[in-house]
């Protein structure tokens, strides 16, 4: 099985992931640049599992307008925000 998951950078770049495993925490940590937090956003017109750094918005990291986006998508206008690198699962849910 293979598990595929997109990171999304503050500059809107998306890296496509396929992986043999599930990224590990301490994958999804380095990715996000630190604790993670689990949210819901729509991807694709489905809604998908999103990774962000729980403490992004205290480290002053810079908004994801294109995470933010997604993440809004599902919950319709709302005043919150994405900010620092984020990780959608296309495919899968965390244990």
């Amino acid at each position: 099985m293979s598990y595929q998951y997109l990171t999304i950078d503050v500059d809107g770049e998306e890296v496509h992931v396929s992986a043999a495993e599930k990224p590990t925490l301490a994958e999804m940590q380095e990715i996000v640049g630190g604790n993670i937090q689990l949210v819901q956003c729509l991807y694709e017109g489905e809604r998908k599992s999103m990774i962000v750094n729980e403490d992004g918005k205290l480290q002053g990291l810079d908004v994801n307008h294109k995470a933010t986006y997604m993440y809004g998508d599902l919950r319709g206008v709302t005043g919150d925000f994405v900010v620092g690198r984020a990780i959608v699962f296309k495919d899968f849910e965390l244990d």
